[in-house]
């Protein structure tokens, strides 16, 4: 099982079935839609930087970014959208950094619930304005098209379901 953002690293040899986060571009491959986990602004309690409390002051709040979340599509709990388009003052291509450097106070990051739902928990991090997220990352069961799943792998994906469906972070496909 491979847990993959972008499929061009994927061989049907080295793995069974993948687990994807985005749409799949290659149609020689099957995907199952299994649900989407929704990415959150935060920012270490201890940051030294003002916390914003508008979209124009997030604008000019040092940020951090991942590659994959350089761009800020937002939306907030009224259905409007803004995309704000900001110069992050550290961009990394490895989630782990982004997070280590906004629980550090560098600044603020939009990060995936699934992935900062304990630091939250904890009080290493906290939310910045609470009314707006990013844009739903979806996630996809993948395998390729002429083959079938086996029992092994049936089974890794009723257990996986069966996981996902217990965490507060992450939405199922109905």
């Amino acid at each position: 099982m491979l847990f993959i953002s972008c499929w061009q690293f994927y061989t049907p040899n080295c793995a069974e079935k993948a687990l994807r986060s985005g749409p799949q571009p290659n149609s020689s491959l099957i995907q199952k839609r299994l649900g989407h986990i929704e990415p959150i602004l935060v920012a270490s309690p201890n940051m030294p930087h003002p916390l914003p409390h508008s979209i124009e002051e997030l604008k000019n709040a040092p940020s951090i970014a991942s590659q994959m979340f350089s761009d800020w599509p937002l939306i907030n709990s009224a259905g409007e959208r803004h995309a704000l388009n900001k110069d992050h003052q550290h961009i990394s291509n490895d989630m782990n950094i982004t997070l280590n450097l906004t629980k550090a106070g560098a600044g603020i990051s939009l990060i995936p619930m699934s992935i900062v739902n304990t630091d939250l928990k904890k009080g290493e991090l906290i939310r910045v304005l609470p009314e707006w997220r990013g844009q739903d990352r979806e996630i996809y069961l993948v395998w390729p098209y002429r083959r079938s799943l086996s029992a092994r792998a049936s089974l890794f994906k009723d257990e996986l379901m069966s996981f996902l469906e217990k965490q507060t972070w992450f939405h199922p496909t109905p």
